[in-house]
């Protein structure tokens, strides 16, 4: 599962998948941060939480060279193999994490 997601928030990566490759305005938009926060550096899981066997909510801040990009992933586990469901990214941390203070 782990390496799964360093595979999903390597910010290249994400949009080379098989299942992403749809998804225009998705690379469209991570491109267009890339190019106003910078480089790509790393990433942090800030909480998961489990809502079936099969289903989790992954809550991430991807950081850049300039600043931090809010991501939620929601994966779901098809046999052996964990693929990605759903995602959202936002720089405003309010509209990607449930609740924030």
């Amino acid at each position: 599962m782990v390496g799964y997601l360093i595979r999903m928030a390597s910010a290249v990566r994400l949009f080379s998948a098989p299942q992403m490759r749809a998804s225009i305005p998705a690379s469209y938009l991570l491109r267009q941060i890339q190019d106003y926060y910078g480089t790509y550096r790393a990433f942090e899981i800030v909480s998961t939480k489990d809502l079936s066997p099969k289903t989790r909510v992954i809550y991430l801040v991807l950081d850049f060279e300039k600043g931090p990009l809010f991501a939620k992933f929601v994966v779901y586990r098809s046999g052996q193999a964990w693929i990605l469901a759903y995602f959202n990214f936002n720089t405003k941390e309010e509209l990607v994490f449930p609740s924030c203070p």
